[in-house]
């Protein structure tokens, strides 16, 4: 295993890495962890334009999608009633990281999802297209956030 430094300013974000051999328990806020021959992924719970976001990138696969949960799990209780997903940095995304979505949604009440092509060809084929707010970039999903009021 090894470990890189995280590059995000110190206290703008909390952030979760995983690799397929992580254990729930043992990484920590603020801690990168990589893995050889495995992409793993980050997910960063950080704040844009006034707006939790989640920013994930990496590989979002059965092994990876419970420390997604956890970073989703975090920013819908930092704001309740609406939800940032940035997976523009996702390369690939199973259908562990739409059953995420899906408990965000139902957390949270609306998900705006900012999705890549691997993304949004789950998206779709799951039916779910409808239901989730997906934009091209994080910019474009801050502005939807901001013309809707939380209530």
């Amino acid at each position: 295993m090894r470990r890189c430094a995280c590059t995000h300013p110190p206290g703008r974000h909390d952030s979760y890495s995983w690799g397929p051999d992580t254990d729930a328990g043992s990484v920590g806020k603020g801690e990168h962890v990589g893995y050889e021959g495995h992409s793993g992924c980050t997910a960063d719970v950080i704040s844009v334009g006034g707006f939790v976001v989640v920013a994930a990138a990496g590989e979002v696969d059965s092994h990876t999608a419970p420390r997604l949960d956890a970073a989703v799990q975090q920013a819908v209780t930092r704001q309740p009633g609406q939800l940032i997903v940035d997976l523009s940095a996702v390369e690939f995304f199973d259908s562990s990281g739409m059953n995420v979505l899906v408990r965000a949604l139902r957390q949270a009440g609306r998900v705006l999802v900012v999705a890549p092509r691997p993304v949004r060809r789950v998206v779709e084929v799951t039916g779910l297209s409808t239901v989730f707010a997906l934009f091209d970039d994080l910019d474009a999903a801050v502005a939807n956030a901001g013309t809707h009021t939380n209530g």
